[in-house]
């Protein structure tokens, strides 16, 4: 996580990471601010990507598509998908304000939210307040969020912080088309306008990129052509890394 953002006890942390035998950030933007933060800790620093598996996301993507995903096209009702926990870090009420700002510029749309947590009364009465149900669907926790993910026709991303992102790196394996906020170290997975969009913290920002990415099928194609170029290669590389560390010690 962006320990810093996330308002952890930086003086705490640290006392404990000094008896460590090697710290580990998972993106090289999250090691570049651990280094300058907690200088003491610099040269224990090492940066290991969070594994992701793509035989196992493509595989898994694939299974029965779910009776609860709404039906939608592209050209008039187009789907919306969002995976993360229901917390303040995943700032899912800026999704719930971009989604009036969608509605509010006359683009007809779904968008589920798949997954649960401590947020999640507050989202569900915003959603009431801006007369969105029906619209904005969240449908809890799914053992299996890929098939949604793989559905989606723009994957969205509202983080405020995130150690790496995770489900950005499962929505590029699955080459989906992806609009997510500025966060940190968000830059260390996209490129805008080259394999996904990315937007200011505020739901006129948030919805003018969804729309571009809606509307534009050219850049739309270009996105994708260039997520089908990359590989993840984690599953390898990253854990060769852990397996080193364990080697030394």
């Amino acid at each position: 996580v962006d320990m810093f953002k996330a308002g952890y006890n930086v003086e705490f942390n640290l006392k404990h990471l000094n008896k460590m035998d090697h710290v580990v950030a998972v993106s090289q933007t999250l090691s570049s601010m651990i280094a300058k933060h907690m200088t003491a800790i610099a040269p224990k620093l090492v940066t290991i990507l969070d594994v992701l598996n793509p035989q196992l996301i493509t595989t898994l993507a694939d299974a029965e598509i779910p009776p609860d995903l709404p039906k939608h096209d592209i050209n008039s009702c187009p789907l919306l998908v969002t995976v993360a926990r229901v917390s303040p870090p995943k700032n899912y009420l800026l999704a719930v304000e971009t989604a009036s700002a969608l509605r509010s510029k006359g683009i007809d749309f779904h968008w589920l939210f798949v997954g649960d947590g401590p947020d999640m009364p507050k989202v569900k009465s915003r959603i009431d307040e801006l007369k969105l149900n029906n619209i904005v669907i969240p449908i809890g926790v799914r053992t299996n969020p890929y098939p949604y993910m793989k559905a989606c026709d723009v994957y969205v991303q509202t983080s405020r912080f995130e150690g790496f992102g995770l489900t950005v790196g499962e929505a590029k394996i699955l080459h989906k088309p992806i609009v997510s906020t500025n966060f940190t170290v968000v830059t260390n997975q996209l490129i805008d306008g080259k394999n996904g969009l990315i937007a200011e913290m505020n739901p006129e920002s948030l919805s003018t990129a969804i729309i571009k990415m809606l509307k534009d099928p050219h850049l739309r194609q270009c996105v994708v052509e260039n997520l089908k170029t990359e590989y993840n290669q984690t599953s390898v590389t990253e854990v060769k890394k852990v397996e080193q560390l364990l080697d030394e010690d």
